[in-house]
């Protein structure tokens, strides 16, 4: 593994004891996720979802939202890139009136500023 995945790794590795096994992980195109699919034990199936196959950026968020509103899933997480993220930053809105108790966390890693300085 490169420096990047052993340190997602390590991430994916807290994360997940705190959640439940049926957690639906719902992620976007981005370098966490990538290592997640190999690094983040999932213990029942169907619990993974990533945008690998059309390497789409921005679904993480509105897949999660509709899982949640549309299937009634218990605990659930949007895993997004900084990119990503702004491809559909406004499902939060919608998110806000309709699954009004479901959270969100954000991160930044400067991914996108470090590459624009390279």
């Amino acid at each position: 593994m490169t420096g990047l995945e052993r340190l997602h790794a390590r991430v994916w590795k807290i994360l997940r004891p705190v959640l439940p096994a049926d957690a639906i992980v719902m992620g976007d195109a981005t370098q966490i996720v990538y290592t997640g699919t190999f690094a983040m034990p999932m213990e029942v199936e169907r619990c993974w979802y990533y945008s690998g196959n059309y390497c789409a950026l921005g679904p993480a968020m509105p897949m999660a939202i509709g899982a949640k509103i549309g299937a009634h899933i218990g605990r659930l997480i949007a895993v997004a890139g900084d990119g990503g993220i702004m491809f559909t930053v406004s499902e939060l809105q919608r998110r806000q009136r309709n699954a009004s108790r479901s959270r969100s966390s954000f991160g930044n890693n400067d991914a996108c500023r470090r590459s624009w300085r390279e």
